[in-house]
């Protein structure tokens, strides 16, 4: 401890004569050994509007060190009242020690105003690793797993989106997690929403990857501890079991004096009361109602609302379809409740459901939904066959005896007579014309589509100037790139109008790998690297916040239309400021 203030004081001193710029590190922690992490955080002070970074803090040489991962995160205080602005920048390091004895750290500098400020340089000690027995190493050694959720703070029964990552340093070791188990409570709910594998990213010499993604339904309110996700890691001797970490949901109560048709809906619902019989009903004989509740939320753990009972006529159990796919803030779709009615009495009669309520959490209030009501008339058998004309109750007759005897010669259980059974040339032509115009359509657009993606993704040419400064060289270089840029993000924008999901995906990865080629990255850790040191720690977690969340998308089960307009909305955002 004595070590940290000592540091943090020299530093202070050393940068106190620069006013209006300060930047300090802090290093945590005081004894330091060989492969055991510790972190380094620098702390960047900006004082008034008029100062500008004009460059991103630039870390010293780290090469006798293993750098496990970095985070950064920026804050802005201000004070109308005196119209003044603190801007302060934390950039955390995570280092692991290589090797044992006295180490220097140099400076670390940053460019405001034109003008140089930096750290002073100082020794750390680094004592030799423990000894321990030599052993095989096992999979799980070298792999651990970290159950990410993102809002944690949800009212009781509103669901929440959770990410199971792997991370390790051997890429082998991500094909072996097997078996990966959900934990069973009885205060918290687990929902698949994917069980598809990401692709593998690398930050240091220490890789990730999304194994799992899951809905998180919380049943109680006050601190719930989410258990850990299991996972076995298989190799050719033996079987060994990991754990994810636990994390801790701080979950809402919901507000008191519920309506008394509340049922734990949380979200944003809608009811509908569907007839789905056609043609004139009859007395004694069943018809088909469905009640239909759309919208997002905790969809699928909800108590739909029922057909109210009545002496008009009887109802029977219904039996329930899920249509349910994963959206931003639940389960969304609809599910559906598919009612037998049969009426009991002649004339005009009312079919209605019960009262509905939901709690939104959007608006923080409940909402109740009105009774649902549809109107039939219905009619005795009688009546039914005195409106008939003679020619309908020959057809009716004969296609009883049809459907109820069996002929010794053929079968004609399913042989109706049907009502005008001569052939209608027009319809056929109609129906010909209508064929072979959808196939000349679709050969057409497939042609035009071709001919589109070929002159969009075109690539220009670039041949170097035998004369010319270094400057131009670099702006022809920046306004072929954009071009190439705008290409991309045209031909995006019209696959996601077209819904060509997969295709929007293939064509981002290849604009991905475009821009890392103008960057000369061969790989996408070099090119991180290469962004941080000239884009900024900011828009890098931007970059890898980007690359995550398309991963999920481009392998969830389903993908809604909202998700894919904000990805392409931050794609462009983000690669335009790449790019400049």
């Amino acid at each position: 401890m004595k070590q940290k203030i000592f540091f943090f004081f020299l530093n202070f001193m050393a940068v106190a004569s620069y006013g209006q710029v300060t930047l300090v590190p802090v290093i945590e922690g005081e004894d330091f050994k060989v492969n055991q992490r510790f972190n380094i955080t620098y702390v960047l002070e900006i004082k008034g509007d008029s100062y500008i970074q004009e460059t991103p803090l630039q870390l010293p040489d780290f090469s006798k060190f293993n750098m496990i991962g970095t985070a950064s995160d920026q804050k802005t205080y201000a004070d109308p009242k005196k119209n003044f602005i603190i801007n302060q920048i934390i950039y955390q390091v995570v280092l692991e020690p290589k090797q044992s004895g006295t180490i220097k750290i140099g400076s670390a500098r940053v460019i405001v105003n034109g003008e140089i400020y930096r750290t002073e340089p100082f020794d750390i000690y680094i004592s030799p690793a423990e000894k321990t027995a030599v052993a095989v190493t096992k999979p799980a050694d070298d792999i651990y797993l970290n159950l990410e959720i993102e809002d944690r703070v949800v009212y009781k029964n509103q669901p929440t989106i959770a990410v199971l990552k792997a991370y390790s340093k051997n890429f082998d070791n991500f094909r072996k997690v097997k078996n990966i188990q959900t934990p069973q409570q009885h205060n918290v709910n687990f929902k698949t929403v994917s069980n598809r594998k990401s692709e593998i990213e690398t930050t240091g010499n220490l890789s990730s990857q999304v194994i799992a993604v899951y809905m998180i339904f919380p049943k109680e309110s006050g601190k719930v501890s989410v258990k850990s996700v299991s996972a076995m890691i298989k190799n050719t001797v033996s079987e060994n079991k990991i754990l994810s970490n636990k994390v801790n949901l701080n979950v809402k109560d919901l507000p008191k004096e519920a309506p008394e048709s509340f049922r734990n809906a949380v979200g944003n619902f809608k009811v509908q009361l569907i007839n789905r019989s056609e043609g004139k009903v009859e007395t004694d004989k069943p018809i088909n109602v469905t009640v239909r509740l759309s919208g997002e939320g905790n969809l699928g753990n909800i108590k739909l609302p029922a057909i109210l009972e009545s002496d008009h006529y009887k109802v029977f159990p219904s039996k329930i379809i899920n249509h349910i796919k994963t959206g931003k803030t639940g389960m969304k779709g609809e599910v559906l409740a598919n009612y037998i009615i049969v009426p009991q009495k002649p004339g005009s009669i009312s079919i209605q459901t019960d009262e509905f309520s939901f709690f939104d959490p959007s608006e923080k209030k409940y909402v109740s939904l009105p009774p649902q009501t549809i109107e039939i008339s219905a009619f005795t058998h009688a009546e039914i066959l005195d409106d008939q004309t003679t020619l309908e109750k020959v057809n009716n007759y004969t296609n009883t005896v049809l459907e109820t005897v069996n002929s010794p010669v053929i079968h004609t259980s399913k042989l109706k007579v049907k009502e005008n059974a001569g052939i209608n040339w027009n319809a056929v032509l109609l129906n010909f014309g209508v064929f072979f115009g959808v196939v000349l359509l679709g050969f057409l657009y497939r042609r035009h589509q071709r001919k589109q993606k070929a002159l969009v993704m075109q690539k220009v040419s670039m041949k170097a100037k035998a004369s010319g400064s270094v400057a131009d060289r670099e702006n022809e270089i920046r306004s072929q790139q954009n071009v190439e840029l705008s290409a991309y993000f045209i031909y995006l924008e019209k696959q996601l109008k077209n819904r060509e999901w997969e295709g929007f995906f293939k064509t981002f990865e290849e604009m991905k790998l475009e821009v890392r080629k103008s960057f000369s990255a061969e790989n996408e850790s070099e090119f991180r690297n290469i962004l941080e040191r000239e884009r900024g720690p900011k828009i890098t977690e931007e970059y890898r916040n980007l690359i995550q969340r398309i991963q999920i998308e481009r392998f969830a089960p389903l993908h809604l239309e909202e998700n894919i307009i904000e990805i392409y909305d931050q794609t462009v955002e983000l690669y335009s400021q790449i790019s400049k």
